[in-house]
């Protein structure tokens, strides 16, 4: 029995699932849907990139405001979170139409299973986080 547990501990990293993952990450990401929707967006400077940080400049302003007393000043300053979040939606709506226009234009035939949520995603991060990094610079041409 002893001998047998040695045997699996010893097979147990034959198989390397993380390496399968990557390379299954690395089909997905490399399909030219994936690169035309990663090109949209690092073209662009969306609201939504600024969300995480003004929530948080936000809510300490809140935090402060509620400290001193300031009840209707701490209201207007939340409501502002209510607004830059309606203005990353529809802004992302745009984007979205958009994207479905030259996504028809350059590739007729391609699905946009998932595009959207990758969209979105990639949309919210701050751009020197965004993974894999974006190669085209805001403004340009692509």
């Amino acid at each position: 029995d002893l001998e047998l547990l040695w045997q699996a501990l010893c097979q147990m990293f034959d198989h390397d699932r993380s390496a399968a993952r990557g390379e299954a990450w690395e089909r997905t990401e490399r399909s030219p849907e994936r690169l035309l929707v990663r090109n949209f967006v690092d073209t662009r400077w969306t609201v939504a990139e600024f969300l995480m940080p003004v929530m948080i400049l936000v809510m300490a302003g809140s935090m402060i405001t509620l400290s001193m007393g300031l009840v209707a000043a701490s209201n207007v300053i939340l409501l502002s979170i209510w607004v830059l979040f309606a203005a990353a939606v529809i802004q992302t709506w745009f984007l979205w139409r958009g994207f479905k226009r030259l996504l028809a234009e350059r590739h007729p035939n391609a699905g946009t299973q998932g595009l959207m949520m990758y969209m979105v995603n990639r949309s919210m991060m701050l751009r020197r986080f965004r993974q894999p990094g974006p190669v085209i610079k805001r403004g340009d041409t692509f």
